[in-house]
């Protein structure tokens, strides 16, 4: 199962995460973009045109965030619809620029989904916030075969980071110049995607700034972005058992 040559380049031209992975990580990361892209539709809206680079880059920005994962194809989660900028969503009555539905549609405005990659160290980043929403979402649904009775995350790691998030919640209200800007505080699940933004975007910040709340994502997610010779855990592992 492996992408093709066009795919690859995408992944090389355009994905920085990607360029940074060592050869058998980079066969790894475009493998589990083959898996994750095997049964996702993709609907073009306000005129957009759906192309190659579009999919492989949604696909990617999975892969980055599940990465130290076990592979999952987050089948829930099947329909992706693109809009080429903020667009209405009719759910809120208000103008998005991405969104999470629990019917499992993932809605994305291209234009912001780009930026998060164009721009890679200011904090923001819609593909990977969305994303976030997902995956957590999918952990709790019990007819997703995708974790066949077992969550994604580690109990202990999750009941860990909710208590922690509710002490950040707090201090995001109290504090106007928090790392974390102030949307993270609308929820524990906000909290969460506005989190995962920072850990890719600016990790060596955010381990300095709001160092139990990185950690605990490093547990979570199993990698640990802010070290200098960045490997995820089962790498890691591996090394030590051979």
């Amino acid at each position: 199962m492996k992408l093709n040559p066009i795919q690859i380049h995408i992944l090389e031209y355009n994905f920085r995460y990607y360029q940074k992975l060592s050869p058998n990580n980079k066969l790894k990361f475009q493998r589990r973009v083959k898996f994750f892209l095997l049964n996702k539709k993709f609907y073009p809206q306000g005129g957009m045109n759906i192309t190659e680079e579009m999919k492989i880059m949604i696909g990617a920005c999975f892969v980055q965030l599940t990465f130290g994962l076990r592979p999952i194809k987050l089948r829930h989660f099947s329909r992706f619809y693109i809009y080429p900028t903020r667009y209405y969503s009719k759910i809120t009555n208000l103008q998005h620029v991405g969104e999470v539905q629990t019917d499992g549609a993932i809605v994305l405005s291209w234009q912001h989904f780009q930026q998060g990659y164009e721009i890679p160290d200011d904090g923001f980043n819609v593909g990977l916030h969305e994303m976030a929403h997902a995956i957590k979402l999918a952990d709790m649904y019990d007819d997703d075969d995708d974790f066949e009775g077992n969550s994604l995350f580690d109990y202990k790691d999750l009941v860990r980071f909710f208590k922690i998030g509710k002490t950040e919640i707090n201090e995001i209200k109290k504090d106007k110049t928090h790392f974390l800007r102030k949307y993270a505080s609308t929820n524990i699940e906000e909290l969460f995607a506005v989190s995962v933004e920072y850990f890719f975007e600016k990790p060596e910040e955010f381990r300095i700034e709001v160092p139990h709340l990185y950690q605990i994502l490093v547990r979570l997610l199993k990698q640990d972005p802010a070290n200098t010779h960045f490997t995820t855990f089962t790498e890691r592992e591996r090394k030590k058992s051979t």
